[in-house]
């Protein structure tokens, strides 16, 4: 790579911030090619229904969640019976 030990040891440390270039040439330095390339991005989380409940009043957000938090009383309690 060119550089120095300390130099590399700073590359590996936890949090460092290389640039592509610098990301390149150590990856060069051991034999290894750099390939960027980019993909849609998809949410992790229903974004859909996120913008529902912001819509929502707050009232009716807390019957939604008091109806969700019923159902979900009523599924351990069956869960619970049949063991």
């Amino acid at each position: 790579m060119g550089t120095t030990q300390t130099a590399v040891a700073r590359l590996e440390r936890r949090g460092s911030n290389p640039t592509v270039s610098t990301l390149a040439r150590a990856l060069r330095a051991v034999g290894s090619e750099l390939n960027l390339g980019a993909t849609p991005w998809v949410p992790q989380v229903d974004e859909a229904q996120i913008a529902a409940h912001l819509r929502m009043t707050p009232a009716e957000r807390v019957r939604y969640h008091a109806t969700g938090y019923r159902n979900m009383a009523q599924l351990v309690r069956a869960a619970r019976v049949r063991h």
